[in-house]
């Protein structure tokens, strides 16, 4: 077996695993406002910062590239905590996107 099948192998079974790192996110397309469901993404650096705007919550989310193919700025992502508007696409490696976002957390009922 291959790095780069074992690499995959290991991207859905551990890192985008739900018992492990996932969560289940749903994803909209700003432009089209088409939304896919059932997605795994893994919410990671969380982070408080105050502005001269406010406070801003930022954070970084990995979402597999077969999933969405290029994610666009004001897309957003949708877990069970809070939705996430993208900011900057940070990087793409080892079949997973890395994306800057602003959170914006839910209320709770």
């Amino acid at each position: 077996m291959s790095l780069k099948t074992q690499m995959n192998i290991d991207l859905t079974s551990v890192f985008f695993n739900s018992d492990e790192f996932a969560e289940t996110c749903s994803y909209t397309d700003f432009a089209t406002k088409t939304k896919v469901t059932g997605l795994k993404c893994i919410v990671q650096n969380k982070a408080e910062i105050d502005t001269e705007y406010g406070r801003a919550d930022y954070s970084t989310v990995v979402i597999r590239f077969e999933d969405i193919a290029l994610p666009q700025r004001n897309d957003k992502i949708e877990t069970d905590t809070a939705t996430y508007t993208v900011l900057n696409r940070v990087s793409l490696e080892f079949g997973a996107w890395t994306l800057q976002v602003e959170s914006e957390e839910k209320s709770k009922p």
